[in-house]
């Protein structure tokens, strides 16, 4: 199910064409196994809200990758994107749930999504792409971090939009700071901003230090701090807002980034202002973060997100 077509223009060619390149694979919880990869959510979202969510990754020629082919393409996604390896499994994910502090990852190596080829049909969705989203973590093979930023050399037209979503120890300085210099909005939380900071040269720089430096950038046009429970504060060259935190009945936090990032590229699309867009990538975090896995169905609640927000913006 999408997101009824009332706030998308009429005519299939006006959806914009959002691409998440990268990782997808299972999260593997205790008791159950779910679809997961933060570029996959990304474009899974986008579907969710209307828009032409592609996932450009690469599963195994198992039953793993059979099974989130399958589930991706129930949910209305184009799987004619997944590329399949002959030899290398599908990726898993086992999430440790019993930290305090949120979910801890082993992000299992050597698998389907490291070995992502370039290939004609992605350079043509690449060519005519309005929004790509990336991260650091589909970049920790050689040839798939090449894949990658041929992608993004091909999407320039395109608005480039980086999740650091540092899963170390995959998370090297010239991966992170290549993507940050390729983006045109970075999105990171409040324990990735000491890291980031340090790469330049700022160990205890603060988020509006921070901002500031990558908003110097040539690329960038904004930087999400996402601070949790407590919200978030989009930096642009005109300023910072600051948007605060929704208070609800938590099921996991695994993919609400994804989702937050998701509603971002959507307010981005409508035009809306940077305080209506920030609200409305908060919402959508605390929706999916009030529901077991990172790749929900929600579509119907989005369309409520949708409403309120245009509601807000007329009074």
């Amino acid at each position: 199910m999408v997101l009824p077509q009332h706030a998308i223009p009429t005519g299939e060619d006006s959806r914009p064409l959002v691409l998440g390149i990268g990782e997808v694979l299972w999260d593997c919880f205790p008791h159950a196994r779910r679809p997961g990869g933060a570029p996959a959510n990304v474009a899974y979202h986008a579907r969710q809200l209307g828009l032409d969510g592609r996932v450009l990754s690469r599963i195994g020629n198992d039953a793993d990758g059979a099974a989130l082919r399958a589930y991706l393409a129930v949910q209305g996604l184009d799987v004619a994107t997944l590329q399949c390896d002959p030899t290398h499994a599908t990726g898993t994910v086992t999430v440790h749930t019993d930290h305090t502090t949120g979910p801890a990852y082993t992000i299992h190596t050597a698998v389907a999504w490291d070995e992502l080829e370039w290939t004609p049909e992605w350079e043509h969705l690449c060519a005519v792409a309005q929004f790509v989203c990336f991260g650091t973590l589909g970049q920790r093979s050689l040839r798939s971090r090449a894949t990658i930023m041929r992608a993004l050399e091909v999407a320039a037209g395109a608005t480039r939009v980086y999740d650091v979503n540092l899963r170390p120890p995959f998370n090297a300085a010239d991966v992170v700071r290549t993507s940050l210099a390729s983006a045109d909005v970075i999105k990171l939380n409040d324990a990735e901003v000491a890291p980031v900071a340090a790469l330049y040269g700022r160990e205890n720089a603060s988020p509006a230090e921070l901002s500031a430096a990558l908003l110097a950038q040539p690329r960038c046009r904004y930087v999400c701090v996402t601070h949790g429970a407590a919200g978030c504060t989009v930096y642009t060259r005109a300023g910072a807002v600051a948007v605060p935190g929704l208070r609800v009945r938590v099921a996991d936090t695994v993919g609400s980034g994804d989702a937050f990032t998701a509603g971002f590229i959507y307010g981005l699309w409508r035009r809306w202002s940077t305080d209506a867009t920030g609200r409305f990538a908060n919402l959508m975090g605390a929706l999916v973060a009030k529901h077991a896995g990172a790749m929900p169905s929600v579509s119907a609640a989005l369309g409520r997100l949708v409403q309120r927000i245009e509601r807000e913006a007329v009074r």
